[in-house]
């Protein structure tokens, strides 16, 4: 239902000059009015929607350095997108978007993009030729110094016509008003800003050149105040040293300070029995993603800067080690996908510590199992995992875990007497027999069981498999025979786009679907037609003592 205009002093219009009788406060707001979306609020969200469309649609001008010097340092969470990437990335973004059958040419992509600009602009007396002001891209960014209840932030905009832009929002006002919200209007420092309602209900000015749409005015004096202070984002060293990391030409950008939000959140952390220590946070300063298009794919790139002098000596190390993880080469060359990290030993030793001080009983409990303790797994555990998926024998797919262990004795008494635990509870039974291939001796789940799982210690590598075929074929590629997943042509040219020295994740969707296709409903397998176009996903990471780098790359040749 619509709102009764507002009793009182009429309403101060945009195109009025603010006096000292109509320059003030607004009147408090009911809770109506405040469960539904202030105009200011509403127009960031609409014009965020706007030109995300228009990336594609109005392939508009300019650079993104504007908006982060209006975005101050404090800031928990950055974001940018830019509406003018390099022609290039034009090209292959339009390209690998029409590549989706449901998306179309590029006629049809235009079309689609227009129905949501008119939708999302239905409500605000707009129309999407009203945008034209939009300039080279949008940022906008988050705090919670209040706490989650009270998120403050803003959308900033780069503007182009800087009349055009006061008419959009003189039209907003407009609207506000036509629903009975009162708009109040103030100088500060040369800008006028709009205010819907009180403090925290939302609040738009236009400051040099950029349209800044807030949740209250107290941010609007943040903004102005960036440049004049130098305590913008943009002079942030900690920033600027994340981001020279990352490609300077992308599509988009998300920043987080990690200090500032560990800080914000620790109530909320402490509240949920969360340590500090289980998010690895430690020594992280900032850290960026970009998203950028590629001739052949989607990319995002992150990286976090890092203050080693925060680290444990043990952290130190493997983040100085360049050790290779060698269980790449026990992956199968057919396989669907496999994922491989390093230095997990590491990070399975502080996960513990970490849990014991949080909650003892736990703690004691994996002692009892073996876990942790004198002997424990934590204790022989290696630095190096690896996880495939196979077509599998006799099931439709298989796979394996693998682990590397500092003592492969000890690794398999902890097996055997796992084995013995669990044998018993898995599908359809079955008893554990002993066999041997190629000299290496296993177990397998025999009879009448369901899954005919298979373990062992091949030299010094603790395997698990679905199949006593998979860990034969496991045992035939540590001595050289067989495929492994470094002789798959794809693999090459998918793993050479990612850094894989601590961790890498590479899916085979062309293999992945093509399988899946052959198992399912026809009318279900040709909604996965949807994928075709994406014929590799592969994830990759690496770390020194100046920061921890990934990449994802979504290949749409």
């Amino acid at each position: 239902m619509d709102q009764l205009p507002p009793s009182g002093p009429e309403p101060i219009r945009p195109d009025q000059e603010p006096t000292a009788d109509t320059i003030g406060t607004a009147e408090p707001t009911s809770a109506p009015k405040k469960r539904r979306a202030a105009v200011i609020v509403a127009a960031a969200a609409v014009v965020v929607l706007g030109a995300g469309g228009a990336a594609a649609y109005m392939l508009m001008a300019g650079s993104d350095a504007k908006l982060l010097e209006r975005v101050p340092a404090t800031a928990d969470v950055t974001f940018t997108v830019n509406l003018d990437p390099a022609a290039g990335q034009k090209l292959n973004m339009i390209r690998m978007i029409t590549a989706f059958p449901d998306v179309g040419d590029e006629q049809e992509l235009r079309r689609q993009l227009n129905e949501a600009l008119d939708e999302a602009l239905a409500d605000t007396g707009l129309t999407r030729d009203d945008l034209d002001w939009v300039g080279s891209g949008v940022a906008g960014f988050v705090d919670l110094d209040r706490g989650l209840e009270e998120p403050r932030g803003a959308v900033l905009l780069a503007v182009d016509d800087e009349e055009g832009a006061n008419a959009a929002l003189d039209a907003l006002v407009r609207a506000s008003e036509d629903r009975g919200e009162r708009i109040t209007i103030e100088e500060r420092d040369g800008v006028r800003v709009y205010t819907n309602g009180d403090e925290g209900m939302g609040a738009a000015a236009l400051v040099d050149g950029v349209m800044v749409f807030a949740s209250g005015e107290s941010v609007i004096d943040e903004v102005i105040a960036t440049v004049d202070d130098g305590d913008s984002l943009a002079a942030s060293p900690t920033f600027t040293a994340t981001m020279a990391e990352l490609p300077e030409d992308h599509l988009a950008m998300a920043y987080v300070n990690v200090p500032d939000l560990m800080e914000s959140l620790d109530e909320y952390m402490a509240g949920a029995g969360v340590v500090p220590g289980q998010l690895n946070s430690e020594g992280v300063e900032g850290a960026a993603a970009t998203l950028s298009a590629e001739p052949t794919g989607f990319a995002i790139d992150a990286f976090a800067t890092i203050d080693a002098s925060q680290l444990t000596d043990e952290q130190r190390a493997a983040l100085g080690d360049d050790h290779v993880n060698a269980l790449v080469g026990l992956v199968s060359a057919d396989a669907f996908g496999f994922a491989a990290q390093t230095g997990i030993d590491v990070t399975i030793r502080q996960a513990l510590d970490d849990l014991a001080q949080q909650d003892p009983a736990i703690a004691a409990e994996l002692e009892r199992f073996g876990v942790s303790g004198p002997g424990g797994l934590a204790s022989i555990i290696g630095p190096d995992m690896a996880f495939e998926v196979t077509p599998g024998t006799p099931l439709t797919v298989g796979g394996a875990f693998m682990v590397t262990t500092t003592d492969p004795a000890a690794m398999r008494t902890l097996m055997d007497r796992w084995a013995g635990q669990l044998g018993p509870t898995l599908p359809g039974g079955g008893r554990w027999i002993e066999a041997e291939h190629a000299g290496v001796a296993f177990v397998y789940l025999g009879g009448p069981a369901e899954l005919p799982v298979a373990y062992g210690v091949v030299d010094d590598v603790a395997v698990i498999a679905a199949s006593p075929d998979e860990l034969m074929r496991i045992v035939d590629l540590s001595q050289g025979s067989g495929d492994s997943i470094g002789d798959d042509p794809g693999y090459a040219v998918a793993s050479a786009r990612v850094p894989t020295e601590d961790a890498v994740l590479y899916l085979n969707v062309d293999d992945i679907v093509a399988a899946v296709s052959e198992q399912i409903d026809a009318q279900i397998a040709a909604q996965l037609d949807a994928l075709e176009p994406v014929a590799t996903l592969t994830i990759g990471t690496s770390s020194d003592l100046e920061g921890s780098r990934v990449r994802v790359f979504v290949e749409i040749p």
